[in-house]
């Protein structure tokens, strides 16, 4: 009964709020994300950089989306992929160098400047 309940709840907040939930996928996201990155739960070095990283990008983008829906303008696709691709390509590039640090900090400015 309290599934069902919730479920009809979801339904209708959905509909007055579109995006909701991309915005809350894309909190999910970010706390595994930073959870990941500080290194509490995984042990493994370029695993946690890269799923860490990842999953704050997905995060970012999809509270970009969500942010989007209910607000109601159009989306541009091709910014959010060019957005990932020199993500990931500094991301691969850096890491390899050892400068993995200068990448987090360069990711946090430019999702800052993309949102």
């Amino acid at each position: 009964m309290i599934a069902l309940s919730l479920a009809i709840t979801h339904h209708h907040i959905k509909l007055i709020y579109r995006g909701i939930d991309y915005l809350a996928i894309g909190i999910v996201c970010h706390v595994f994300g930073f959870a990941i990155y500080s290194g509490t739960l995984i042990d493994i070095e370029w695993l946690i950089f890269f799923v860490g990283n990842g999953l704050f990008v997905i995060g970012t983008l999809l509270l970009h989306k969500g942010i989007i829906k209910y607000v109601g303008s159009a989306q541009n696709y091709k910014r959010v992929y060019i957005i990932v691709g020199i993500t990931a390509l500094v991301g691969m590039i850096l890491y390899f160098s050892n400068l993995s640090d200068m990448f987090y900090k360069n990711l946090m400015s430019l999702l800052v400047i993309y949102m």
